[in-house]
C-alpha cells in the first residue's frame, strides 16, 4: 500500500525545506556564541564592562553554544527522516506502478489470443473477435498510461534522491563548521607551550655554549611560563644565560633568589634577534653553511621554536631572525602575549 499520496510528498518537501534552514541558522548560533566566548575571555573591549558583565556574557554564550548545536543535531535528524519517508514512499509508488503494467500486459496477451481465435470461426466468431479487438486496445491504452505512471514516479525518485544527497552534503558542511570553530576556541584558551622537547634539546645541541639572552617577556602568565620552558631547553642543550639589558619595569622570572629581571614590553608573538657585524643584503647572499656560527645558532633556535610551538602562531614559518648591526654574542629573545 502507498504510504504517501503526491499532495503528501509536496508538504513533505516544504518541512524538509524548513528543517534545512534550521540547519544554516544552529550554525550562525555557534560562531555567534563562539564569538562570546572569544569577548568575554580574551577581548579588552569595551573596556567599561565589569569581570562579572564579562563571566555572564561567558556563560550565556555557553549555552547559546549548546543550544546551537543541539538544534544542529535536531535538524539534521529531522532532515535525514523526511528524506527517507520521501523516498520510500516514491518507491513504493513507482513499484505499484510496475504491477500494474505487468497487469495490463498479461491482459493484452490474452485478447490478442481470443482475436486470433475468433478469426478462424464463423461470422459469429468476427463479431467476437472486434470485441475481443476492443479489450485489446483498452488494455494497451491501460499499459500505455501505467508506463507513464511508472516513469513519472521514476523522475520523482531522481528528485528525491538528488534532496538526500544535498541533505547529507548540509550535514557533513555542519559538522565541519562546528569542528573548525571548537578548534578555533581551543586555540584561543589552550597556552602556548613546547612539544617534542627531546628532539628540541638534541638539535640545539649543535650549538652548545652559545650565549642567550631574554630581552623582554608580556607581563602574564601564560607568556612567562612559555619564557621558563624556552630557558630549560636551552639549558638542557648546553646554552649559556646571561643577564638581560635593564628596563624598567620588569620581571623577576626565576624569584627573588636569582638576580634575573627580564623587562617587561607590550610585544607580541616571539621574536629572535642577533647582532652581526655584516649587513642583512650580505648575509642573504651567503649559503646557510657560510654564514657566521651567532646568526646561524639564531636561525636554527628561531625555525625550532616556530616549528615546535602549539598551538602554532600565524605566519609562524615567515618569521625570520631581526638581524641588527653590532657585536653582541649573546641571542636575544623577546617572548610577548599570546596573539
Amino acid at each position: 500500500m502507498i504510504g504517501l499520496s503526491v499532495a503528501d510528498v509536496v508538504s513533505v518537501g516544504g518541512k524538509l525545506a524548513f528543517w534545512e534552514i534550521s540547519e544554516y541558522v544552529s550554525e550562525a548560533l555557534v560562531v555567534i556564541a563562539c564569538f562570546g566566548e572569544y569577548v568575554a575571555e580574551y577581548a579588552k573591549w569595551p573596556a567599561r564592562w565589569t569581570d562579572e558583565q564579562r563571566r555572564r556574557l561567558g556563560r550565556r554564550s555557553l549555552v547559546l553554544l549548546i543550544f546551537g548545536i543541539a538544534a544542529g543535531t535536531v535538524s539534521l535528524i529531522q532532515t535525514n527522516a523526511l528524506s527517507g519517508a520521501v523516498i520510500g514512499s516514491l518507491g513504493e509508488r513507482a513499484e505499484e506502478a510496475a504491477k500494474k503494467a505487468d497487469v495490463a500486459t498479461t491482459s493484452s496477451d490474452a485478447a490478442l489470443k481470443n482475436a486470433g481465435q475468433a478469426a478462424t470461426a464463423s461470422t459469429d466468431a468476427i463479431s467476437k473477435s472486434d470485441q475481443a479487438e476492443g479489450k485489446a486496445s483498452n488494455a494497451l491504452a491501460l499499459a500505455q498510461g501505467a508506463r507513464q505512471e511508472a516513469d513519472s514516479f521514476e523522475r520523482d525518485i531522481v528528485s528525491a534522491k538528488k534532496q538526500a544527497a544535498e541533505a547529507e552534503s548540509h550535514l557533513a558542511e555542519a559538522l565541519r563548521s562546528a569542528a573548525e570553530a571548537r578548534a578555533e576556541l581551543n586555540r584561543l584558551k589552550s597556552p602556548r607551550s613546547l612539544s617534542h622537547v627531546s628532539e628540541l634539546v638534541a638539535g640545539l645541541a649543535a650549538f652548545k655554549d652559545t650565549e642567550y639572552t631574554f630581552s623582554s617577556v608580556f607581563a602574564d602568565d601564560e607568556s612567562i611560563q612559555l619564557l621558563k620552558q624556552v630557558d630549560s631547553v636551552l639549558q638542557r642543550a648546553g646554552w649559556k644565560r646571561t643577564k638581560p639589558g635593564g628596563g624598567y619595569p620588569a620581571i623577576n622570572v626565576f624569584g627573588k633568589e636569582v638576580d634575573f629581571a627580564v623587562p617587561a614590553a607590550l610585544t607580541s608573538g616571539i621574536q629572535i634577534s642577533v647582532d652581526s657585524s655584516e649587513s642583512v643584503t650580505a648575509l642573504q647572499s651567503l649559503p646557510l653553511e657560510k654564514m657566521p656560527e651567532l646568526v646561524r645558532a639564531a636561525i636554527a633556535l628561531n625555525l625550532t621554536i616556530s616549528s615546535n610551538l602549539f598551538p602554532a602562531e600565524e605566519h609562524a614559518a615567515a618569521k625570520t631572525v631581526d638581524v641588527q648591526p653590532g657585536a653582541s654574542v649573546a641571542i636575544r629573545i623577546a617572548i610577548g602575549k599570546k596573539p
